[in-house]
C-alpha cells in the first residue's frame, strides 16, 4: 500500500508506520502505532495481584473517569444528547422504583449520597472459548439502563422519564469489560479468579461510597453494584452457591437431606417442598425464599456491595433467556415435534423429517426469518435419546424461531382425538405472547401488563406440567423433562404477579436477561484467539480497547 500510495501519501495518511511493522514483535509494534495514531479508547490497563499473580484488567474506576471525561455520563441513563440534562430525573425515578421493589436494600440506609447522581449497574460473567476451544472468564459491567429495544418492538413510552432496558446498541458500546482472564489461570486454583472478584468488588464499592469527580462540573458521580447476572454455572461458581441447579438428587441415588437446587428459595430440599410443582400459583417453596442462606461463608460480594438486607441470595439473578431459550424452550420444542410425528402426512419417519424441514423453511421465507438451520433432523429434536429431548442446538435465536413456527406446524395438522396439540399449540402461543409484551416494555412494568405476562407464562408452565405427566404415565418420561430451568421461570413470572399486586408494578424480567451480553462475551473471545499465548490477557485487552474505539466513534460517542 506504501507503494501504491507513493511516500508522501503513505507518510500523510499514516500507512508508513504500519508498512514499518516488522514480523518478529507485530503485536507489540501494532499497539504501539495505535497508540501514537490515537484509535484506541485511552482507558489503562492496569494490574491486580491474586495469590501472587499479576493479572492485568481495566478498572471499574478507569471506566467511571473515562465516562465523565468524555461528557457520556447521560448515556448510562439512557439518553441522548440532546436529554443529557434528564439524567437526575431519571436516576431519581429508578431508585424510586427500585427501593418501593426492595426495600431493605442497605443503599437506601445512606443518607449522605445523592441518588439522583448514582447509576445503578450489573455484573456479568460467562465463559467463552479462546484458543483450541479453551475457556476464557470475561468479566463486564453495565448500567441497568438503556436505550430500550429495537424501534421495531417497543412501542412509545407516554411518561416524559423513560426507563428502558440496556439493550439497543453495539454492545462494545454499551458493556464495559474489565477482565478476560484464561481456563489455565484458575482451573487448577479457583482462587485467583475469586481474588480477582475480590478487588473488582473493593473497586466497585469505593465508587459507590466515594464516586469519581467530574472534570469538567466538578460533580461527584457514583456507581452502585445492584445485582450479579449471568448463566446458572456461573452464579453458582461466583457466588459459592450450596443449592443450584446442579445440586438436586440425581437418577438412582438416594440422599437423607438433598441440598435442593435453588440458591433463591428451599425447593427441592424436602418432599414437601418440590421444585417441579410449576403450575401452583402458591407454591410450597414460595414460603420458604430467603429463610437459609444458599452458602456456607459469605460469598465476596455479598461483602462489599451494598444489598437487600433481608435476602441476600437475590443479589444473584438467573437469567430468563438462558431458562428459555437455552434451556425450557429447546425441550418444549423438542418434545412437541415428537408428539406431531405421528400426524405427519409421510410414509416413514425419513419423509417426516423431510417434511418438517420443507414445512419449516418455507415458513421462515415466508416471514422473512433467517433459519439458522438447513434441516430438522432426529439428531436435532433429541429423537431417541432416552436421557431427555433436550434440543441439539445452542443458539437462541432459533429456540424463537421454533416456537413462532409450532403454532402454523400444529394448525397444517389433523386435529388428535385428546385435544394435546390443540394444547400443546396454546402454550407456544402464549410464551410468544409473552416475550412480545415484555420485548415492548419499559425497565418496570405497570400491574396490569405484569398480570397478563405473568399469567401467559403460568399458563405455558401448566400445559407444560400437565404434559410431563401424560408422557410419563405414556412410558414416555424423556419428553417433556422436568429440570431446575422450569423452577426458575416460575420465580420470575411468580415475582412479576406478586410484585405488581403489591407495588403496583415490577421490574421486567429481560432486566437481567443475558442474551446482549453473550455478543460481548463473543466479540471479546474471538480477539483472544487471535493474540499471542504469551500475553493473552493484556493483548485481548489492548485489541478490544481497539474495536470499542471504533464503534463508539460509528456511534458518535467520541470524535477522531
Amino acid at each position: 500500500m506504501r507503494e501504491e500510495f507513493g511516500e508522501v501519501a503513505a507518510s500523510r495518511s499514516g500507512i508508513s508506520k504500519w508498512a514499518s511493522i516488522k514480523t518478529n514483535n507485530s503485536e507489540r509494534d501494532v499497539q504501539k502505532v495505535v497508540e501514537k495514531q490515537g484509535t484506541k479508547l485511552n482507558v489503562p490497563i492496569t494490574t491486580v495481584i491474586s495469590q501472587n499473580v499479576p493479572i492485568p484488567w481495566i478498572s471499574p474506576r478507569a471506566w467511571v473517569q473515562f465516562l465523565l471525561s468524555k461528557g457520556l455520563w447521560y448515556r448510562l441513563a439512557g439518553l441522548t444528547f440532546e436529554e443529557r440534562h434528564l439524567a437526575p430525573q431519571v436516576w431519581g425515578k429508578f431508585w424510586e422504583n427500585f427501593r418501593a421493589l426492595n426495600p431493605h436494600f442497605s443503599l437506601f440506609n445512606k443518607s449522605d449520597i445523592d441518588l439522583t447522581k448514582v447509576a445503578g449497574f450489573f455484573i456479568h460473567g460467562d465463559e467463552g472459548r479462546t484458543l483450541k476451544r479453551s475457556a476464557l472468564m470475561v468479566t463486564t459491567l453495565q448500567s441497568a439502563l438503556g436505550f430500550g429495544f429495537d424501534s421495531k418492538r417497543a412501542r412509545p413510552l407516554a411518561e416524559a422519564l423513560k426507563l428502558k432496558v440496556n439493550y439497543t446498541g453495539h454492545t462494545m458500546s454499551t458493556r464495559f469489560v474489565v477482565n478476560v482472564l484464561p481456563k489455565s489461570y484458575y482451573d487448577d486454583s479457583p482462587g485467583v479468579f475469586h481474588g480477582v472478584m475480590k478487588q473488582l468488588a473493593q473497586s466497585l464499592r469505593d465508587l459507590t461510597d466515594n464516586g469519581v469527580l467530574d472534570p469538567i462540573t466538578g460533580e461527584r458521580y457514583r456507581i452502585a453494584i445492584i445485582g450479579c447476572k449471568g448463566d446458572l454455572p456461573y452464579l453458582q461458581k461466583v457466588g459459592g452457591l450450596t443449592r443450584a441447579w446442579n445440586t438436586g438428587v440425581k437418577r438412582g441415588q438416594e440422599a437423607s437431606k438433598p441440598k435442593g437446587v435453588c440458591h433463591l428459595c428451599m425447593a427441592g430440599t424436602d418432599n414437601h417442598i418440590p421444585a417441579e410443582d410449576i403450575a401452583s400459583h402458591n407454591p410450597s417453596w414460595l414460603r420458604t425464599m430467603g429463610i437459609l442462606l444458599p452458602w456456607e461463608s459469605t460469598p465476596t460480594f455479598i461483602k462489599h456491595f451494598y444489598h437487600d438486607v433481608s435476602d441476600p441470595a437475590q443479589f444473584y439473578m438467573p437469567d430468563i433467556w438462558h431458562c428459555y431459550h437455552l434451556g425450557v424452550g429447546k425441550s418444549f420444542v423438542a418434545s412437541v415435534v415428537q408428539i406431531s410425528l405421528p400426524f405427519i402426512p409421510a410414509p416413514n419417519l425419513d419423509g417426516k423429517w423431510a417434511w418438517l424441514t420443507s414445512h419449516y423453511r418455507q415458513f421462515c421465507k415466508n416471514r422473512k426469518h433467517q433459519p439458522h438451520v438447513t434441516k430438522i433432523s432426529a439428531y436435532l429434536m433429541s429423537y431417541g435419546d432416552k436421557t431427555g429431548a433436550m434440543g441439539a442446538w445452542s443458539k437462541g435465536a432459533l429456540t424463537t424461531n421454533f416456537m413462532r413456527w409450532l403454532p402454523h406446524l400444529i394448525d397444517t395438522l389433523p386435529e388428535d382425538q385428546d385435544g394435546i396439540l390443540k394444547k400443546l399449540k396454546d402454550a407456544a402461543s402464549s410464551m410468544n405472547m409473552m416475550f412480545s409484551c415484555l420485548f415492548s416494555s419499559p425497565a418496570f412494568i405497570d400491574r396490569n401488563e405484569c398480570i397478563y405476562a405473568a399469567s401467559l407464562g403460568m399458563t405455558f408452565l401448566k400445559v407444560y406440567n400437565e404434559m410431563a405427566w401424560v408422557c410419563f404415565g405414556a412410558r414416555k418420561p424423556y419428553l417433556f423433562p422436568m429440570y431446575p430451568k422450569l423452577h426458575y421461570l416460575h420465580h420470575a413470572f411468580l415475582k412479576m404477579e406478586l410484585d405488581s399486586r403489591s407495588v403496583g408494578f415490577s421490574e421486567n424480567p429481560l432486566l437481567t436477561a443475558c442474551q446482549q451480553d453473550e455478543d460481548t462475551i463473543g466479540r471479546t473471545s474471538r480477539l483472544s484467539r487471535r493474540v499471542s499465548i504469551r500475553m493473552p490477557i493484556t493483548r485481548t485487552l489492548q485489541r478490544y480497547l481497539v474495536l470499542a474505539h471504533t464503534v463508539w466513534v460509528k456511534a458518535g460517542m467520541i470524535h477522531v
